[in-house]
């Protein structure tokens, strides 16, 4: 019997741990929020009476929401994170995040599977960057891509960085 109860305990401090380890692997921190008060960059996003961010388009084209100057991140996933809600989209909805890097140019992350069609109610969307020791952009970009017509509205926008992926 106490074998079992020794086997227990064992078994719950390492599922602890485990869980621990999960936990501090997938923590993140804030880098920026933005919300209403916050200016975007295209005039294409006007705000609504309940606080969001709305963009209608008859066509596809990509709306430049905000950029981040020098977001001191390195050896680390920075992840563009939204809530998004859409109605009648023709054609795929998605975040863009471009990172600039000094004499190297720009390399973007496309969320391409969470992208939105049709009508959806609010869901939190998610592209992440995956940057590794020594690559520090100096300008990050937040863009939402609609590639047809339709109608989205965005709100909770964050600019967070996570760990970097554990090694394989």
């Amino acid at each position: 019997m106490k074998t079992t109860s020794y086997c227990s305990v064992a078994l719950g401090l390492v599922l602890a741990i485990t869980v621990h380890a999960a936990d501090s692997r997938n923590k993140v921190t804030i880098l920026k929020k933005f919300n209403t008060a916050n200016a975007t960059i295209s005039k294409d996003a006007k705000v609504t009476d309940d606080q969001t961010w709305q963009v209608s388009c008859e066509k596809g084209q990509v709306i430049r929401l905000f950029e981040v100057p020098n977001p001191e991140v390195e050896n680390c996933r920075v992840i563009y994170r939204a809530k998004i809600k859409s109605e009648s989209l023709s054609e795929p909805a998605y975040l863009e995040m471009w990172c600039r890097f000094p004499g190297k140019g720009e390399y973007f992350s496309r969320g391409l599977d969470s992208a939105l069609t049709g009508s959806n109610d609010w869901g939190t969307f998610e592209t992440p960057f995956f940057l590794k020791k020594g690559e520090r952009p100096d300008l990050i970009k937040l863009n939402v891509v609609l590639k047809g017509s339709g109608k989205i509205w965005l709100k909770d926008i964050e600019l967070l960085k996570g760990e970097p992926p554990a090694k394989q």
